[in-house]
């Protein structure tokens, strides 16, 4: 094990303590001294014994942060990622360029609820719809949503993608983090996606499937020159935009790179 993971397991090593004894990371560093209960240490072996299952970190504790903010997360969730923060940021940075005001969001596929949410904390006229297939999810979203005071301004929906909404309503943005892992991926990737729900991250067609349905749809619910912002695999950028190309309802059609230079997020204007 190299010095960077020595170092990595022990930081969770000390978060899954933590978690055991109710306390935060810091107030362990300065009480080295604590005797552990018999009964919290058995739950953190426990909760050891999970990680090396390859149990996510974040499963455990049920929480993850995200744009610096805590969410709940269960496995009906896909774990927040730093990636999608790009979606985020993309949002807010046109708000404030266009002076956009009361902006009407709709996430697609919404999870925990972190893309409305974050956008709500930082927009505060901000008004948002979110929806998810699963009702789990719309339960951690909406816990979410309450839990850091925007419940009042996001409506969450059990649908699949546009299906059940208003179709007379428009959106400034249309933003979703949907499922674009291939397909015949299954199995090969790390164990720990295994715990996470599987139709949020697998797709057929080369993991376009998901994808392809949100662009041939989200333009009838853009307001003009509404953005359509989508979460895209590492190398599916050149695919998406001709997919966006063939339906010739969008303009202004590029892709941001992440930190690493990868093919991250879709773009384009209705």
């Amino acid at each position: 094990m190299g010095f960077e993971a020595l170092i990595h397991a022990r930081l969770e090593s000390e978060l899954l303590l933590s978690h055991a004894l109710n306390k935060s990371r810091e107030w362990l560093l300065v009480h080295l001294e604590y005797d552990i209960p018999d009964e919290k240490f058995s739950l953190y072996e426990s909760f050891l014994q999970r990680r090396q299952n390859h149990e996510p970190l974040a499963y455990i504790t049920g929480e993850k942060e995200f744009f610096g903010m805590s969410f709940d997360v269960a496995p009906h969730v896909l774990i927040p990622r730093p990636e999608t923060e790009l979606i985020v940021e993309e949002v807010i940075r046109i708000i404030h360029e266009k002076a956009i005001k009361n902006p009407f969001v709709l996430d697609l596929g919404t999870g925990s609820g972190i893309l409305p949410i974050s956008i709500s904390k930082m927009i505060h006229d901000a008004r948002c719809v979110a929806t998810d297939i699963s009702i789990e999810a719309l339960f951690i979203a909406s816990r979410n949503a309450k839990k850091h005071g925007v419940d009042l301004r996001i409506n969450f929906i059990n649908c699949n993608w546009f299906q059940g909404l208003n179709p007379g309503l428009k959106f400034d943005f249309i933003i979703s983090n949907p499922p674009y892992i291939e397909e015949n991926l299954h199995g090969f990737l790390q164990k720990e996606l295994d715990f996470e729900p599987q139709n949020a991250l697998y797709a057929e067609n080369e993991g376009l499937d998901a994808i392809a349905v949100i662009i041939d749809n989200a333009w009838k619910f853009l307001n003009e020159n509404g953005v359509l912002l989508i979460e895209i695999g590492s190398n599916q950028g050149e695919k998406v935009k001709l997919l966006a190309k063939e339906t010739q309802k969008y303009n202004n059609v590029e892709i941001i790179k992440d930190l690493s230079g990868f093919d991250r997020v879709f773009k384009g204007r209705a």
